[in-house]
This record gives C-alpha cells, structure tokens and sequence, in this order.
C-alpha cells in the first residue's frame, strides 16, 4: 500500500490518502488506524476536511476502470469518511494534485491543465480562475497553495527541467499573476507570517532545493541543498522546527533556525516518505510507500524538549527517584536528532513496556515512567538510538 497525503482535522485527527480507493482515519495521533473504504478501487490522491464530518478527497481515472472517462474524480464525504459519494465532481482531462479549503465555504482545486480553480459556496459550484498568458509557464502543474485570509494568495508548481513557478493572487484568486522562481519544480509552500515565505522542491538530477521571499512574493531568491531526493513537503513543528520529506532520497531534511540551515536525517528504516504532517508542537506523522507510516508523539510519555542549549552527546541519566513506588522519571540527551528506542525490561530480558520509539529532536528528554501495573522488583531501561544499543541502567521498584 503508498500513502500519499496526510492531513489533520485537530491535533488528533488524521487522514490519510491511500492507493486502491482506501483512506486511513486515526483519531488518537496515529496511534491507531481505521481503513476508509471509498467505493471505488482508483487511487486518492489528496484528502482535506473542513470539519470533522465533512471532507473531500481526490482520484484520478486513466480509461481503466471506466472507459469512457479519463480525468479526476472528486469525493465527498458528510460521516467522517465512513461513506463517499463518487459522483460528487468529475471533471473528464483534467489531473487535480491538490484540495485545499479555507474555511466552510472557501476553497482551491489545483492540477493540470486547468491550473486553480476556486469555490465559494463549500463545493457546490467551482470556478476556474485566471491565471496570465504572458509568461512562458503558462499551463505548468500546480502543487500547491498557502494563503492569508481569503483575499491574498501563493500556489507553486512547475515542469522537471524547465521551472519552478509560484503564482501569487491578491483578490481571491480571481486573477493570478505567474513568475519562475527555481530551474526545477516546487511542491509545496510554507508561509511564517505574512511577509517571508518558503517554497520546496527539486528533481532528481540536482537534488532538493527552495526558494524564499521575505516580501510577500514579490521576489524570490533560489537555494539549493545539495541532497539526493526531492522536497515533497514539508511541515513545521514549532516557528524554527520543520521537517521535509524527500521521498526516494529515503531520509529527512529538518531545520531548527526557521529554515537558515538545514540537516539530513535518514528515514527509521530508510523508507520512501512522500507527505510529513505536524498537527501541533506534539503531534506529527509522516507517511510513504510500503504503508510506511511515523508519528512524532511526545505527550505519549511526558517528553519535555529543552532545545536551548544542546548536549555535546547522548546521555542516558539514572531515573530519579531509585527506587521508586510507582512513578520514577528517567532522562536522556541527544546531541542531534535521532531514531531513539527507550524500553523497559524485566531480569530475564522480557520487554516489559516501550516508552520512546521514533525519531526524537536534540535536547534533554524527561519520561515518567508509571509502574503501578506491574510487581516489585529490579528493572532495566535501556536506550538506542539509529537501531543501536547506547547503554543500559538498572532501576529499582519498590511496593
């Protein structure tokens, strides 16, 4: 199974777009999935709601299933995806990549070669929107689209080999005036405030790349990363923690400085990420090919971040109290992110309980440990990190 998009409703509400006419719905931060069947077998491409109930999702037809149509298929859905009708939109030749609301009412259908289309009754009708002809990047695919309130707009797309193209509107998407920013294609957009933006992208020849502006759009300055893979998307954490999938380079650009600089960090187990999707400061999930699916989860177990001044290496610390009865709080540092594995196991090695277990930002992390389930005794925790035993300390509970 590829999952393709992730979206969220809330901090715990996620969906996911799937192959084969299925969505994932998790309502507990992607601890747990629920498959959504669509009702029909083409792949979705895009999910978006603009509440909990009500959702759109996008597929696109090729002849195959349906003979006498080839173009998009747009689904809705008013019961949090338990149903879909399929016979929502379809519109024949024309690819959308992108489903995007606003609010209730206000929303943008993105693709090619129709470019934006626009919607101000939640749906019902859609118009397309003008986008000017003076420009050679007329009629380029459209990825992606930020906007401020409903009158100001940015979109970016393009061609491999030819441009990366950002579109900008300042009356609702009525009119769209083009400009190409990047010699390769950007996918998907992330605005700050209202002045600096950034855009991401790239092709597999020169690697990831992106543009800034920090007026509005009016101008942008093209950067590339010099990493294998292309940026897919990207999401921020906090305003200076983001993360962007690279897809096929099998790993993850970050950045902690709001974007001046940026590091790589390879997949848990080098898988193809195609979307990244942070709900909140303590809720994320990425997604990809082969059903790959991580969550960025800190509230699990009481992580408390402090990126201020990080440490020169990974320490594993001795829990506090020891002994204990029933809660004890065990701490670790990291010098840089990391796939972290932090379990609790018995004398005779059973695992007893998995504290941490993904992909855990620099800093020092506090874990309450609540043992008020199992027997008295001595216990171990040890720590890994990038599949590797770093150390292990004994603990001791008592009741």
């Amino acid at each position: 199974m590829t999952l393709n998009k992730v979206t969220s409703v809330d901090s715990v509400t996620y969906y996911v777009a799937c192959d084969s006419g299925r969505a994932l719905r998790s309502t507990n931060a992607g601890l747990n999935w629920t498959v959504l069947n669509t009702g029909i077998p083409n792949d979705i491409r895009d999910v978006d709601f603009i509440n909990a109930n009500t959702g759109f999702a996008i597929a696109w037809e090729y002849g195959l299933v349906d003979p006498n149509f080839y173009g998009s298929i747009i689904l809705k859905t008013t019961d949090a995806g338990q149903t879909w009708d399929s016979h929502y939109k379809r519109d024949d030749s024309i690819f959308y990549r992108k489903i995007s609301f606003i609010n209730s009412q206000f929303g943008f259908l993105l693709g090619e070669p129709v470019g934006i289309v626009r919607t101000t009754n939640g749906g019902s009708n859609w118009i397309k929107d003008y986008i000017d002809t003076n420009t050679f990047v007329h009629g380029f695919p459209v990825w992606d689209i930020k906007t401020i309130g409903t009158q100001f707009g940015i979109a970016c797309g393009g061609f491999q080999d030819l441009a990366g193209v950002i579109w900008r509107t300042t009356n609702a998407g009525v009119n769209w005036t083009s400009q190409g920013v990047a010699p390769e294609p950007l996918f998907a957009l992330h605005f700050y405030d209202n002045q600096n933006f950034i855009a991401v992208g790239g092709d597999f020849e020169y690697g990831a790349s992106l543009v800034k502006t920090t007026n509005a759009g009016a101008n942008w300055d093209y950067t590339p990363l010099n990493e294998f893979g292309i940026g897919l998307n990207l999401s921020f954490r906090t305003e200076s923690d983001g993360w962007m999938a690279l897809g096929l380079g099998q790993k993850f650009l970050y950045t902690f400085d709001g974007g001046l600089g940026w590091r790589t960090i390879p997949t848990p187990n080098l898988e193809t990420i195609l979307d990244v999707h942070f709900s909140s400061k303590r809720h994320g999930v990425a997604v990809g090919q082969h059903a790959a699916i991580l969550i960025y989860n800190s509230s699990l177990v009481a992580i408390d971040n402090n990126t201020s001044k990080l440490p020169s290496s990974i320490e594993l610390k001795q829990n506090y109290p020891n002994p204990f009865n029933p809660e004890t709080i065990i701490s670790f540092s990291l010098d840089k992110p990391q796939y972290v594995s932090l379990k609790i196991y018995d004398m005779i090695g059973k695992e007893i309980k998995t504290l941490v277990e993904g992909v855990t930002g620099p800093g020092e992390h506090k874990i309450r440990f609540d043992a008020s389930e199992i027997p008295a005794g001595i216990y171990f925790y040890t720590l890994k990190t990038d599949n590797k035993v770093y150390q292990t300390k004994k603990m001791i509970l008592v009741k």
